[in-house]
């Protein structure tokens, strides 16, 4: 592999170099954008489903508020007549339940859509059972006054009851469809986290990446540069003295030629005498 890097052309180095670069950059990005916008989705889904959530119990507390009303009527000594509404789709829960809010509350949470279903015929039964509580209901007369109670006893608690219960289901639905806050400060912690790692990931790559592309732009450089300086001059351990190369120019053929000492003559014996 690094045989190959190495026989590359200069432009080709530049060009896998500077387009990993490139690539980790999109890499990074997109995984940075990929976690933000998770992020902001699950805060999103939080909200809504708060919303949800918040709009299911005020309901609940209207009708509360409503089956009080219709109670007062025979606790309350200064009431004499039912002043409540009898219509369903005009009371708050009949307004949302009719609107487009069901329905996106529906698209949130498709567990919702049997509930809401459901939630329609006793939340109508609750409402007729007050119109016929306002029929029966006379003040001072204790036979109209029973008889409304009855009516109260048999169809107006038993309907409040199912619309509650429904109402209840369908918040727990949403509960448990919903995010809590602390998992998705968890989730979000996580994601950046792992980002971090990216980054920090991307960042040794990038300094490798960077070392490597530069010994491809150097190393032709300083091939290039000693291929055009002249071979330096032998050292002066290795060149012959001057002193030897003028002896060298004067006998030639001395460094060839062994030294010998030389030998006295030999005298002879009668000669020697003499002397």
């Amino acid at each position: 592999m690094f045989a190959l890097w190495g026989n590359l052309r200069l432009f080709w180095k530049f060009t896998v170099g500077f387009g990993l670069l490139v690539a980790i950059t999109i890499s990074v990005g997109w995984w940075a954008i990929d976690g933000i916008h998770e992020i902001v989705g699950d805060a999103g889904e939080v909200v809504e489903g708060h919303a949800i959530r918040g709009e299911v119990l005020q309901r609940e507390v209207d009708h509360l508020k409503w089956a009080k009303q219709v109670t007062s009527l025979f606790t309350d000594d200064h009431a004499t007549t039912l002043d409540v509404q009898t219509d369903p789709h005009k009371c708050g829960f009949g307004v949302w339940y009719d609107g487009a809010s069901r329905q996106q509350a529906e698209a949130f949470c498709p567990q919702l859509k049997p509930l809401l279903a459901a939630i329609d015929e006793p939340h109508q039964r609750l409402h007729r059972s007050a119109v016929e509580i306002g029929k029966v209901y006379r003040a001072g007369d204790e036979a109209a006054i029973q008889a409304a109670e009855e009516i109260l006893r048999s169809q107006t608690e038993p309907a409040l009851k199912d619309v509650q219960s429904l109402l209840t289901q369908i918040n727990q639905e949403v509960t448990d469809r919903v995010m809590s806050d602390e998992a998705m400060l968890e989730k979000a912690d996580r994601t950046t986290l792992h980002l971090v790692w990216v980054v920090a990931g991307a960042a040794v790559l990038g300094i490798v990446l960077a070392i490597v592309i530069a010994g491809g732009w150097f190393g032709p450089f300083a091939d290039a540069r000693r291929a055009s300086t002249p071979w330096p001059a032998r050292t002066s351990a290795n060149a012959p003295s001057s002193t030897a190369r003028m002896n060298s120019a004067r006998w030639p053929n001395r460094s060839s030629v062994a030294f010998r000492p030389r030998k006295r003559p030999s005298i002879p014996r009668g000669c020697a005498s003499r002397v």
